[in-house]
């Protein structure tokens, strides 16, 4: 009788109490009974670690379904940043590798919710989606749907994101961006969006971001699964600590690829049990990152994590490293474009009046270590400096 009490005041403990205080709480009473019943510890410990594996289920899973909103959603309060302009009620994302044709594609899925606190919050409610180019190729975006949330008269009424409010906006040579702005956002709107980017490029492994420069997020989670036969490195950034801890589980599973055999050939297909690894990251409450006086790139101080790959273990076969050497990494550098690319293009016109300046300055070199910095001004042209070095 008294142990059937003890479970029930600590359930009910367990059901009515702020999170923050549970754990306290229930080592107070079970410290409580087991002075006044020492001969039934054990009892008490099997209670007690149940107790222990309802909460942590409780705070380490979040259960949210796209479009279930109610009324009580737009009356919570958030302590996190009481002066933030929109906060992300939770951020999740997931990365699968799935067998296609003769290997393997990425599928990566995110969900998003954010609530909108007021007008200076409305900024949250723009999106850009990048997707990899490469030619002709390029990911695959599919799935998308979006929606505001607004309480009128006690009750939710929703506005769906419609198609034609998303437009493709080239980026780069190498990415482009799928742009939207959810509709009939208000100062207390939530809105809500989810899609799916499908990958051929193995080497692009979807990055997160679990903190965000512009608004506080209450839950950000990302799941990947790596099958044992691709190899990556993980990048870490940032100085918060995760909310549950990454503890990396290996499971098989069976895919099956399918092969064309060329020439009209039928396809044939080949299954494998692929031991896959997962890795789960969860950050909760994390304050918006404030940017401070002398910081020039916010990114490198938000907490993300980004993945490089670096080998291929495929079973019969040598192991392929994709990891560069040094000189090989300076080379690729110095051919991409948002790194050493723009040096060798073409200057236009520019090129042209250095050359010309080049011709005017050649005779009056007289020192062999002379250094020269010229001024051109031309009209319309800008101001063309030179700065031209001999025997160094």
């Amino acid at each position: 009788m008294e142990i059937a009490s003890s479970v029930h005041l600590s359930l009910y403990i367990l059901k009515i109490m702020p999170n923050g205080f549970i754990f306290r709480l229930i080592l107070r009473q079970f410290r409580l009974t087991c002075t006044l019943m020492p001969f039934k510890v054990p009892y008490l410990t099997a209670v007690f670690s149940c107790m222990l594996i309802l909460q942590a289920t409780a705070q380490d899973k979040l259960d949210v379904k796209y479009g279930k909103i109610s009324v009580e959603d737009f009356q919570s309060t958030y302590k996190v940043d009481t002066g933030a302009s929109a906060v992300v009620l939770f951020d999740i994302g997931s990365t699968e590798f799935e067998a296609d044709r003769g290997w393997f594609q990425l599928v990566f899925k995110r969900h998003r919710r954010v609530k909108i606190i007021n007008k200076n919050g409305y900024d949250a409610a723009n999106e850009a989606i990048s997707v990899y180019v490469s030619g002709a190729s390029e990911e695959r975006l599919s799935n998308l749907r979006g929606a505001t949330y607004n309480l009128e008269d006690n009750k939710v009424v929703t506005t769906q994101l419609e198609n034609k409010s998303v437009f493709t906006d080239k980026y780069t040579k190498k990415h482009s961006l799928k742009k939207f702005t959810m509709p009939n956002v208000r100062e207390g709107s939530i809105i809500e969006y989810s899609y799916t980017i499908t990958s051929d490029f193995l080497f692009n492994l979807q990055p997160w971001e679990f903190q965000s420069a512009d608004y506080p997020t209450l839950w950000s989670e990302y799941k990947v699964g790596i099958p044992a036969w691709i190899e990556y490195i993980f990048l870490r950034k940032g100085y918060l600590l995760e909310h549950i801890p990454n503890k990396p589980v290996t499971t098989n599973k069976s895919l099956t690829f399918r092969f064309d055999q060329g020439g009209g050939g039928a396809t044939t297909s080949e299954s494998y049990s692929v031991p896959i690894t997962t890795h789960r990251w969860v950050y909760k409450d994390v304050p918006a990152l404030k940017k401070e006086d002398f910081t020039t790139t916010m990114d490198n101080h938000l907490s993300s994590i980004r993945f490089q790959q670096s080998a291929l273990r495929i079973p019969e076969q040598p192991v392929k490293p994709i990891v560069s050497t040094w000189p090989k990494l300076y080379e690729e550098y110095m051919k991409a474009e948002m790194a050493g690319g723009s040096l060798t293009e073409s200057n236009n016109f520019l090129a042209d009046k250095v050359d010309e300046l080049i011709k005017v300055l050649l005779p009056t070199w007289t020192r062999p270590n002379a250094f020269t910095v010229t001024y051109v001004i031309t009209t319309p042209a800008p101001v063309i400096a030179a700065f031209i070095c001999r025997g160094r």
